[in-house]
């Protein structure tokens, strides 16, 4: 008579996939902290690196140089 109870590989197949599951909560949890820590960081106040950063592929054309007439 075979046992009435779940065997052991469906046992450790639940197991091994609830681990992967808490350390992936786990880990988009921290990702998540990452993030929001990152975005308040700059949230209120001025980081002119992080702007030039956040824009940098606007680059703007470059100033034409000063007229002659006006350095001397």
């Amino acid at each position: 008579m075979a046992p009435a109870g779940p065997s052991s590989g469906v046992v450790a197949a639940i197991a091994v996939c609830s681990v992967c599951a808490v350390v992936l909560v786990a880990l988009a949890v921290y990702f998540a902290y990452k993030k929001i820590k990152q975005r308040r960081k700059c949230e209120g106040q001025y980081w002119p690196a992080y702007e030039e950063e956040k824009n940098c592929g606007q680059n703007l054309p470059p100033l034409p140089p000063p007229a002659i007439e006006g350095l001397i």
